[in-house]
């Protein structure tokens, strides 16, 4: 049996939380499990034993952990209490980070994504799809899966400043400083940096995207209004920067 992971990368979907775990993964005094475990995704059912058993080749390492971003999914409250709580209660003292993304890019990533898999009708119309979707009968996610704020809510009410938000958008602005931001919230030495940081991206390519003209973004966005000013009052995070 392996030691306890001493963080996860709890989401968003289809908001580089590759590119978080894959590049501190490469830090030499960190591990992290080579694929999503969604061990903590309900209904959990494998024992811990089980679990923990991703970790067995760990080491010396000094922060250990994986990334499965289906953990900050927007479920039922009490669902979204239980995966916090069971969380708690499992990985004392565990960090958790959460890479955001500009909720309109991620939910129209995640409509390519699944419509790429055939879980969505190859002719749906990605704007209708986007505006008419209810977070409450949205099996693929795409409107809940963006919605941040009520998504973190008994993430950061359990774990406060545990907690470390990131914005998907400053991979491309300072990947360093987002990195390095990263290495430090999960107490491992921020200087250590790869020299191609800035190459290894993993996204759904945007010249593939619908392309959504300004007015259908500015419908679309309209439905996160609310829980983006909900997000910006829980966690250090300026939202402005996805004001279109």
């Amino acid at each position: 049996m392996g030691p306890l992971p001493t963080f996860l990368v709890i989401g968003a979907q289809k908001s580089g939380t590759r590119w978080l775990s894959v590049n501190v993964g490469r830090h030499p005094d960190v591990f992290v499990a080579d694929r999503e475990l969604s061990h903590w995704v309900p209904p959990e059912s494998a024992p811990i034993e089980t679990y923990l058993e991703h970790f067995a080749e760990a080491g010396a390492a000094l922060a250990i952990g994986e990334a499965t971003p289906a953990y900050m999914m927007l479920r039922p409250t009490r669902l979204r209490s239980s995966v916090a709580e069971q969380i708690d209660q499992a990985l004392p003292g565990v960090r958790l980070m959460a890479m955001l993304r500009n909720p309109v890019d991620r939910s129209i990533s995640a409509f390519v994504h699944h419509q790429r898999r055939n879980r969505i009708d190859a002719d749906a119309d990605c704007f209708e799809t986007l505006r008419t979707t209810s977070p409450g009968a949205d099996p693929h996610g795409l409107i809940r899966g963006s919605l941040y704020g009520a998504s973190l809510e008994p993430f950061v009410e359990r774990f406060g400043d545990r907690v470390l938000a990131l914005r998907q958008d400053d991979i491309a602005v300072d990947p360093v400083g987002l990195y390095r931001s990263a290495l430090t919230h999960i107490g491992v030495d921020p200087n250590f940096v790869p020299d191609d940081l800035e190459a290894v991206r993993f996204s759904n390519r945007t010249d593939r995207s619908p392309a959504l003209d300004d007015q259908q973004r500015a419908v679309i966005r309209e439905r996160f209004v609310e829980d983006m000013e909900h997000l910006s009052r829980l966690v250090d995070v300026d939202v402005s920067i996805w004001s279109s």
